[in-house]
C-alpha cells in the first residue's frame, strides 16, 4: 500500500503536468503579455476584419477529428503526452466541422471542458479561440500544434 506522502507526490505531480497544460490552453495568447509590436492580433474581432483570407471549417476538414495531448513545451520545459497520462492526467482536443471545439482535460484540479471555435486561415492554419482570445495553430500529418509565445502544444490524432 502507498503511503500517504507518496500518494500526494503521484496527485501533485498529476496536478503540476496537466493543470499548467490547460491553464494555457484556456487562457490561449491571454497570458501572453499581450501582442507584440507589429503584429496583429489574433482575436475573433480581427479575424472579421479580414475574412476574405477565411476558410469556413467545413472546406478544412483535415482539423476535425479526436486529438490527444503528445507533448506540452513551457519555459524550456517539455513534458510528453504518455508522462502524463502515466500520472493519470490527459488532454483530448474534440475538433467539430462546424467550428466548435471542445478540450477536456483529466486528472486531480483539471477544469472542467471547455467550448471555443476554431477558423481555417488555410489548409494547414487557423486560429482556435476561446473566451475572446486566439492562439495561431498548424497542421501537418496527424499533429496540430497550437503555439504561443512561451509555450506550445502538440496534439495527435486518434
Amino acid at each position: 500500500m502507498a503511503s500517504t506522502a507518496t500518494k500526494l507526490s503521484r496527485t501533485t505531480t498529476r496536478h503540476v503536468l496537466v493543470v499548467p497544460a490547460l491553464a494555457l490552453l484556456f487562457g490561449l495568447s491571454a497570458c501572453s503579455g499581450g501582442t507584440p509590436a507589429g503584429s496583429e492580433p489574433t482575436r475573433s474581432v480581427a479575424l472579421a476584419d479580414s475574412a476574405e483570407s477565411i476558410t469556413s471549417p467545413s472546406d478544412s476538414g483535415e482539423f476535425v477529428g479526436d486529438w490527444m495531448i503528445e507533448l506540452f513545451e513551457r519555459a524550456g520545459q517539455t513534458v510528453t503526452g504518455d508522462a502524463m497520462r502515466q500520472q493519470g492526467g490527459n488532454m483530448t482536443l474534440v475538433v467539430r466541422a462546424d467550428g466548435t471545439f471542445t478540450v477536456t482535460g483529466t486528472g486531480p484540479g483539471a477544469p472542467e471542458p471547455a467550448e471555443g471555435t476554431w477558423t481555417s486561415t488555410s489548409g494547414t492554419s487557423a486560429v482556435f479561440t476561446m473566451d475572446g482570445s486566439g492562439v495561431e495553430a498548424t497542421l501537418d500529418g496527424d499533429r496540430l500544434t497550437l503555439a504561443g509565445d512561451n509555450h506550445v502544444l502538440v496534439f495527435a490524432r486518434y
